[in-house]
């Protein structure tokens, strides 16, 4: 490093920090990176060169040891990579296997044995459907015991889907909690969820909703739960005063409905359905527009 003579006599060092600009300029560089102050002030382009540094290179011995350990680790990647690859295939050939022979869907009764049934791996992971007595899917997460079995006696004799939405009704009506809407509201909900909801949070599809609605009446796809929660949560979007609990108050429209849409959740939560994780979905997301994160997080994790 150049070196020049003070008036005392010394020699001045000249700062390893500074950039090339202010070297060039032999003007005071405080060697702030990545751009210092002098380059910010005067809008200039401040570079370093990594030979300005005191520090000495890394030796030969240091370099070799890491590109070891790097070739190392990559061994071992591919190897753990390969492994999985075969786990995959391996379990997608199963999981094949068992669909085309469902009666070697259960687990083997030799306890020396090694397979493990794909259908366990998925539910430990992503919980199950079983169908229900009353022919309706219904959804066990993998946090229920439920999500281990298919087709027994246990998930076979869940409570019907029907049962538990008449007993939601009478539970409604002994608290006067029911809400009855209007034709003309409920396309004009449906309308407003349609445009400024699921547009950009796609939960419900539209076409097979609105066909179990207003044409089949199965309640596959539109059940009073999913319903009282696509209408609570339009209500956020309308401006109609019946909608609120309170007439002065905006943010208490759908109260009721959302309400409604609770207890029926509540009763269907014993078996539930693809519809109900919509459903729920739904009402999270109220809570959360009505300033309410706790709640609405909270009954997101237990979906």
């Amino acid at each position: 490093m150049k070196s020049q003579v003070t008036a005392s006599g010394k020699p001045r060092q000249r700062s390893a920090l500074a950039c090339n600009l202010c070297r060039t300029k032999r003007i005071k560089c405080d060697g702030q990176r990545p751009i210092c102050t002098t380059c910010i002030t005067n809008g200039e382009r401040c570079e370093y060169t990594s030979q300005d540094s005191n520090r000495k290179p890394p030796s030969k011995r240091y370099v070799e040891a890491l590109q070891e350990r790097i070739r190392s680790l990559e061994s071992q990647l591919e190897k753990y990579q390969g492994a999985d690859t075969y786990k995959d295939v391996e379990d997608s050939s199963r999981l094949e296997e068992s669909c085309d022979n469902s009666e070697d869907d259960s687990l083997s009764d030799d306890p020396n044995t090694t397979h493990r049934s794909p259908t366990k791996d998925i539910s430990d992971r992503l919980g199950a459907l079983n169908i229900g007595e009353d022919g309706q899917i219904h959804y066990f997460g993998s946090r229920s015991n439920f999500s281990l079995l298919k087709n027994s006696p246990a998930a076979s004799s869940t409570v019907s889907s029907r049962e538990l939405e008449e007993q939601a009704v009478r539970t409604l009506d002994c608290l006067g909690l029911r809400v009855e809407v209007s034709d003309e509201l409920r396309d004009h909900l449906l309308e407003l969820f349609w445009g400024w909801q699921n547009t950009w949070q796609y939960i419900v599809v539209k076409q097979p909703f609105l066909d179990d609605l207003l044409v089949n009446h199965t309640g596959q796809y539109a059940t009073p739960l999913l319903l009282s929660a696509v209408l609570a949560l339009a209500s956020r979007y309308s401006d109609r005063v019946e909608l609120r609990s309170d007439p002065l108050d905006p943010n208490t429209a759908g109260n009721a409905l959302a309400e409604q849409a609770k207890m029926i959740l509540f009763y269907e939560s014993q078996a539930p359905k693809v519809t109900t994780i919509q459903a729920t979905a739904l009402l999270c997301l109220r809570e959360i527009a009505t300033d309410k994160e706790a709640l609405g997080n909270g009954s997101k994790d237990g979906i």
